[in-house]
């Protein structure tokens, strides 16, 4: 629009002055973190556990990434493990333009752990999901 009235600038300074100002543009984001109405909600099972073995809990999210036409979904599941000097271990990953049960594949390729831990987010409690992961 700038550029239309003859205003010359560059994306990363309009940028630069909308969080300034505080301003952000005005489009939809996706909330994939609200529960759906009749989802089970389940108990949080990590408060002072020690995890202590590999696959006995896997953790996972999902977030988008904004691109030029729309967004992204981004699923990661993680295996975490706390003895000394060890890192979490990256189960699997899958992007895709519609968010379905891509987190569920992790489960296919390498079991299922004791605890699967996730947010409470209407992909992560409907039964399709649930009932692979239990």
């Amino acid at each position: 629009m700038l550029a239309l009235e003859g205003i010359k600038t560059g994306r990363l300074h309009v940028a630069t002055l909308m969080k300034r100002m505080a301003i952000e543009a005005i489009y939809r984001k996706p909330n994939t973190s609200k529960p759906m109405p009749g989802h089970k909600i389940y108990p949080y099972l990590l408060r002072n556990l020690p995890v202590t073995k590999p696959d006995q809990v896997w953790a996972t999210d999902i977030t988008y990434v904004p691109m030029a036409h729309g967004f992204v979904y981004l699923v990661a599941v993680i295996g975490l493990v706390q003895p000394p000097g060890s890192q979490p271990s990256r189960i699997d990953h899958h992007g895709s333009r519609v968010l379905h049960r891509g987190a569920a594949g992790g489960l296919a390729k390498h079991g299922k752990p004791e605890i699967f831990n996730s947010d409470q987010g209407s992909q992560f409690t409907s039964a399709d999901f649930t009932s692979r992961a239990s």
